[in-house]
């Protein structure tokens, strides 16, 4: 069974946008990081890096979530993604490159656990498969659309103002996601 309320049609609206915005990305990470004169072990330490520092921010949100509720604080993990994101598209130094690099798979990372909870606890036991596959596959489109289209502009335009974008789009979907998704009551 699928869902079918409001909270699904508005949450997966926002994720085709989230989706969209860092998909246009995650998938050329190690060919900017590459474009950057990075060697391919500097490549592969700062990937390693990122996913040590997701494994924390993940450990990390569900206090984020207690404290600040699951819709400010993924908003708020939104935001500092769009941010990070921002910053690596005007780095100039391989250090502050790695810095946003990470911070921003971090902070995408952390609003996870909420994001899924959420989904899960908004649809009836016997829609959750439903919902699940939705969120997969709304993800999987809008990341495809997003690698394609960003794929054919970083050649003519370049990483800074795609990337630039692209954080704004991020923005975008954090304020969207603030605005159409409501804290339970």
């Amino acid at each position: 069974m699928y869902p079918r309320n409001r909270f699904i049609v508005v949450f997966l609206i926002w994720l085709f946008v989230w989706s969209a915005a860092t998909g246009a990305f995650n998938p050329f990470f190690n060919v900017y990081l590459a474009n950057r004169h990075f060697s391919v072990e500097q490549i592969g330490l700062v990937f390693s890096s990122s996913q040590l520092a997701q494994v924390a921010a993940i450990f990390l949100a569900p206090a984020a979530f207690q404290r600040f509720g699951s819709v400010r604080a993924i908003t708020c993990m939104q935001v500092l993604t769009g941010v990070c994101l921002g910053l690596l598209s005007i780095s100039t130094h391989q250090v502050a490159a790695i810095a946003a690099y990470i911070g921003y798979m971090a902070f995408q990372y952390m609003s996870e656990p909420g994001l899924f909870s959420m989904l899960m606890n908004r649809v009836s036991p016997a829609e959750r498969s439903g919902a699940s596959a939705f969120n997969f596959l709304v993800t999987a489109m809008a990341g495809s659309v997003a690698a394609f289209a960003a794929g054919a502009l970083f050649p003519k335009f370049g990483y800074t103002p795609v990337l630039a974008c692209a954080a704004i789009l991020i923005i975008v979907a954090a304020s969207l996601f603030r605005f159409l998704i409501h804290e339970e009551a």
